[in-house]
């Protein structure tokens, strides 16, 4: 049985992973606590979006491993299923328009991610954290021809991480800056390209804000003290955020126009500017 993780900052991807960890025992919420520092991203060509790489290595010191299985057709599935074990957590990316039970289920085409305990036989048991269905099947013949990814969740040795709360702020301090600097210059190159490339912008900082929330989430359950001082990291901040991605997005789409942008840069400058000051102006206790 695998245990249902999906809660407020969580896309489908980092639900299926959240939930495959929180099935092996590891308390992921710890994988959160410096978020908020993070800059460098990695992107997932699959979903076009991008990914933490603070949280993976987290999670990694904590007990678990998420692998990458290569996957560029139904042969690499089946040759990966070929030497698992009975009961293995993958995390699985799949077109929804093929998944039996998502609501977008021959309607609609984007990616989704779920997971499924592995079996030997003909049909798996599949949890889908984001819709909340913890007792679906998938039969194996659509899992291989029908996956764009697999990763195998796996329990490795057991570590602790070094968590400074105070210390993590103070780099979110020092690194805030330097990001907002970077996506001055991302925005520079968009507008220069008649604004092509907007979109994905909209996507980098959709994971900073999950980023964001996840490290409120953290302080929320572990450090509720350190919330209280940290105002900033409130739902009026996360709807400014809102603003800018959905600004960019509507900017991929009505190009060349100089005024949208102008009030991007404006709002991303503001929001940036209050997150810096309060994370300088921290003092634990």
């Amino acid at each position: 049985m695998v245990n249902l993780v999906n809660f407020y900052g969580l896309n489908c991807y980092y639900d299926a992973v959240m939930s495959a960890a929180d099935t092996l025992g590891v308390d992921y919420t710890a994988a959160f606590h410096n978020l908020w520092a993070e800059t460098r991203f990695r992107y997932d060509p699959f979903r076009k979006r991008f990914v933490s790489r603070f949280m993976m290595d987290s999670l990694d010191t904590l007990g678990c491993h998420l692998e990458k299985l290569e996957c560029k057709g139904p042969p690499d599935v089946e040759r990966h299923f070929s030497y698992m074990d009975e009961g293995d957590l993958l995390v699985v990316g799949m077109d929804a328009y093929y998944v039996p039970w998502n609501p977008y289920f021959g309607i609609f085409f984007g990616p989704h991610y779920f997971v499924v305990e592995y079996s030997r036989g003909g049909i798996m048991r599949a949890y889908d954290p984001t819709y909340g269905f913890a007792d679906e099947t998938i039969p194996r013949g659509l899992l291989v021809e029908r996956s764009c990814h697999v990763n195998i969740m796996r329990p490795r040795e057991r570590g602790t991480l070094a968590i400074d709360t105070t210390a993590a702020i103070a780099e979110a301090a020092a690194a805030i800056p330097g990001s907002l600097a970077r996506l001055m210059e991302w925005l520079d190159r968009v507008e220069a390209g008649g604004q092509k490339g907007a979109g994905q912008a909209a996507r980098y900082v959709e994971c900073m804000v999950s980023n964001r929330k996840l490290f409120r989430l953290y302080l929320e359950r572990r450090e509720p003290g350190v919330l209280a001082a940290l105002p900033v990291l409130d739902d009026g901040l996360f709807k400014r955020w809102a603003a800018i991605k959905n600004g960019l997005n509507k900017a991929a789409v009505v190009r060349r126009n100089p005024r949208l942008m102008g009030e991007i840069r404006g709002c991303l400058a503001e929001v940036m500017a209050r997150e810096a000051e309060a994370a300088k102006g921290y003092r634990q206790g």
